[in-house]
């Protein structure tokens, strides 16, 4: 389920409090992190991303990022989505050419595995798309950062939505 996006967007800015992760289970671990929140107003449609500056409350490091709007944030992830299906659809595409019997066919494998790749890492950046870029925001959860910006309900609550 997509991330609900709203203009007047409740955040947390969360800091890693630990170098090393808690092992969880079997090959994964968890980090923990202490965040705050806050108010973030996002630009009106049409306007270009605008700046959003904050300070860790934990380590004291200024931040900046960008905050796209509801309607650009749509598009960017609808971008992504579409390039992603483009890659699928040339590595599936590959398959389906003529190879001669003495060139070998480790090319074709060479290009579609890596457009089945490209298509994983663009979905991962789709569906964590959330209009925040900047010190890691985009990758989302998948990827361990010192600071992590995740969106909120009023109340607290993950956002999850249409």
């Amino acid at each position: 389920m997509a991330t609900v996006l709203e203009e007047n967007q409740w955040t947390v800015l969360s800091h890693r409090m630990s170098l090393r992760g808690r092992p969880s289970g079997s090959n994964t671990f968890i980090w923990s992190y202490k965040g705050s929140r806050y108010l973030v107003k996002r630009p009106e449609d049409g306007r270009p991303a605008r700046r959003w500056s904050v300070r860790c409350p934990v380590c004291g490091k200024a931040l900046t990022y960008s905050v796209y709007s509801v309607v650009a944030t749509r598009r960017r992830r609808w971008r992504r989505w579409i390039a992603m299906w483009a890659s699928i659809a040339i590595a599936t595409s590959v398959w389906f050419i003529p190879v001669d019997q003495n060139s070998g066919d480790s090319v074709l494998f060479d290009v579609s595995f890596s457009a089945f790749c490209i298509a994983y890492v663009l979905l991962r950046l789709a569906i964590n798309e959330r209009g925040f870029v900047g010190h890691g925001a985009t990758w989302g959860p998948w990827l361990v950062t010192p600071h992590r910006v995740e969106i909120t309900n009023k109340d607290g609550s993950a956002a999850v939505g249409i």
